[in-house]
């Protein structure tokens, strides 16, 4: 009995770190972990619940039965869906992502397959570390996907006063293409429905100018939402930035200016919290931010903007902008499902990348300890 209210005890301490920490920031990819395990510490705890715990026996039992055949599917659908990319999009690393992923788990697989059955011992381990590391990666993978799915659901609830919308190429140097259009077709979505219930969102085209453009990203994306009946007093454009960290230290600017201009209450607020020196000046934002503290030493975060972009690219938006110290959730645009495989792949590459000293880190500390035990054993 002791022993229980142990168990239930710790279960109850993970699920309320979890929850206070995602209340408080749900931008901190950390959530990920707490998410995750959350999940390991209820499962059996479900499974100790008369008729329901059968149900979560027999679906552990049918997820190990069917493992192989959907390690199987998956490598098949990775190699189609990176054919299709080649087919499709003109070719690039990032494009050929599920491409290399597919061949990469078949490879890793054969492997391990080649010395379990011709007991090849010099290769063991290889394939052990392979295996491993392959496995790490996975899990990576499937937290930073589930979490990224929890994430969009809680960033949709945002009651914004700035709707920032992140640019991308454009189309013959002028135009909005089909991938842009999406993100403003959403932010207007947005805008019109905070519209109907009364508060008086403003749009914030951010996109510079390229080298192969004629005009800047912000000003074509400022043309195609009033052409869809957005009144032209109500957007903002911040012209100057090059990548997604630009877009949201510019677009701090751009915000916080405004908002000193402005004599509605909370928009003066935020101003104030701003770093202006004066009403209606323009905040300078450093280069290179200060790491952010961790939620729970940190005020819970009250988001006066969202950001808007892809839905690939809505949680990495979501971390820069607290990166950044702006006040802001993200969320995503759909985009052709094609697509979203390969670029989800390169978000996630992208920001194991950033931490990628504490990914090697894991990594070894999950890899190395049992290929050494078999480097021993044979």
């Amino acid at each position: 009995m002791i022993e229980l209210s142990v168990a239930l005890g710790l279960v109850t301490l993970v699920l309320v770190l979890t929850v206070v920490s995602i209340r408080r920031d749900a931008r901190w990819l950390g959530n990920a972990y707490l998410f995750g395990l959350s999940v390991l510490v209820v499962l059996p705890v479900l499974a100790l619940i008369p008729g329901l715990g059968l149900l979560v026996i027999f679906g552990g039992l049918l997820l190990l039965v069917l493992a192989p055949l959907a390690t199987l599917v998956l490598i098949g659908f990775l190699i189609a869906n990176g054919v299709q990319m080649l087919r499709r999009e003109r070719r690039s690393f990032a494009h050929l992502l599920s491409l290399l992923a597919g061949i990469g788990i078949a490879v890793v697989l054969a492997l391990a397959l080649v010395v379990l059955v011709t007991g090849a011992t010099p290769l063991a381990p290889i394939a052990t570390f392979a295996v491993l590391a392959l496995g790490y990666l996975g899990g990576e993978f499937v937290l930073y996907l589930g979490y990224s799915w929890v994430y969009a659901r809680l960033a949709r609830r945002s009651r914004p006063s700035h709707i920032v919308v992140l640019g991308a190429g454009l189309r013959g140097g002028r135009e909005v293409g089909p991938l842009l259009a999406g993100r403003v077709d959403h932010a207007i979505g947005v805008y019109r429905r905070e519209r109907d219930a009364g508060r008086e969102p403003v749009l914030v085209m951010s996109g510079g100018q390229g080298p192969d453009e004629q005009v800047s990203e912000a000003a074509a994306m400022a043309d195609y939402a009033v052409r869809q009946g957005v009144l032209p007093g109500h957007i903002l454009q911040e012209d100057r930035s090059t990548n997604t960290l630009e877009n949201l230290r510019f677009s701090r600017q751009v915000v916080l200016a405004h908002a000193g201009r402005s004599d509605r209450p909370e928009l003066q607020a935020l101003a104030a919290n701003g770093d202006e020196a004066g009403p209606g000046a323009v905040a300078v934002v450093e280069p290179i931010e200060e790491k952010p503290r961790l939620p729970w030493f940190t005020p819970p975060l009250e988001a006066s903007m969202l950001v808007v972009t892809s839905d690939y690219h809505a949680m990495r938006a979501a971390t820069h902008a607290r990166k950044v110290g702006l006040p802001a959730h993200a969320i995503g645009a759909p985009t052709a499902r094609y697509y979203w495989v390969s670029a989800v792949l390169r978000e996630f590459v992208a920001l194991v990348n950033e931490r990628r000293v504490k990914h090697l880190v894991l990594m070894a500390l999950v890899a190395v300890p049992l290929t050494l035990v078999v480097t021993l054993l044979v």
